[in-house]
C-alpha cells in the first residue's frame, strides 16, 4: 500500500496516547490552540515547522510520526549521552561501515546521508535551518524549480519562498520530503531525538548485526577530545 500524507495525522494520534497525553496537553506542547491541534489530527490542517519542532522538544517520536519507524528503548538509552553533531557523526560512520560490508539492505533509506552531512553537518546545535539546502537538494536530483514543486505538491512560488527562507516547510512538505528523496525529518527539524532514533533504527536494520560492536565504537567516539 501507497504511503499517503494521512498517515501522518494518524500515526501523531496514536504518538500521543502513547505518551498518554490529552489532545489539549500536546496543543500546550506545540504551543497552538487546541481546535487547530485537533485539527491536525483530523488532516485538516498541517503543523508549522516551529510546532514539530516544539512537540519534538517534548519527546515526541516525530520518525515514527514521519516514517513509521519506531526505534526500541534500548538503543535510545545507549544513544542518550550524544550531541545531534556527535549523532550525525556515528550516522556516517555506520553507514560507510554497511557500504564497506556490502550490507545494501541496511542503506536504502540512508542513500541521501552524504547530502544530509554537506548541508547541516557544519551547524552548530541549535542555529535555524538554513533554506538553500533545499536549492541544493533540488540541484542533487536534477529539477528544475517547476518539477520540485509538483512533487513536493505545492506551488512554484510557495517553493521559492521556501528556498529564499520566507517560508520553512509544513508538515506535509517535510512528509514529501522524506518519502520522496529520502531526507530524514531529524535532519529537516534538527531533532536530536528523532536523530537518535534513526541511528537506532539503523542499527537494527536487516543488513547491520553487529549492533554492539558499532555501539562499543560509539563510546570510543564520544571519549575522544572535543578538539579532534
Amino acid at each position: 500500500m501507497k504511503a499517503a500524507y494521512s498517515d501522518v495525522p494518524k500515526r501523531l494520534k496514536e504518538e500521543r496516547v502513547r505518551m498518554g497525553l490529552s489532545q489539549q496537553s500536546m496543543s500546550r506542547l506545540a504551543g497552538i490552540s487546541q481546535a487547530n491541534y485537533a485539527k491536525a489530527e483530523a488532516g485538516t490542517r498541517r503543523l508549522g515547522y516551529y510546532e514539530l519542532k516544539r512537540m519534538g522538544e517534548a519527546k515526541l517520536d516525530l520518525l515514527y510520526v514521519f516514517c513509521g519507524m519506531r526505534c526500541k528503548e534500548h538503543f535510545l538509552q545507549r544513544l542518550a549521552p550524544y550531541r545531534f553533531q556527535e549523532l550525525l557523526s556515528l550516522l556516517n560512520i555506520f553507514v560507510s561501515l554497511a557500504q564497506l560490508q556490502g550490507k545494501g539492505r541496511a542503506l536504502d533509506r540512508w542513500r541521501r546521508l552524504p547530502w544530509h552531512t554537506e548541508m547541516f553537518h557544519a551547524w552548530e546545535e541549535g542555529t535555524q535551518l538554513d533554506c538553500s539546502g533545499f536549492v541544493q537538494l533540488r540541484h542533487s536530483v536534477g529539477k528544475t524549480q517547476l518539477q520540485m514543486a509538483e512533487k513536493l505538491g505545492v506551488d512554484v512560488k510557495k517553493l521559492r519562498d521556501m528556498e529564499n527562507g520566507i517560508r520553512l516547510p509544513d508538515s506535509e512538505i517535510l512528509w514529501r520530503l522524506c518519502t520522496e528523496f529520502e531526507v530524514s525529518p531529524a535532519v529537516l527539524l534538527k531533532d536530536r531525538n528523532c536523530l537518535a532514533s534513526e541511528v537506532g533504527c539503523f542499527l537494527e536494520s536487516d543488513g547491520c548485526t553487529a549492533e554492539d560492536g558499532l555501539l562499543q565504537m560509539a563510546g570510543e567516539f564520544q571519549a575522544l577530545p572535543k578538539a579532534l
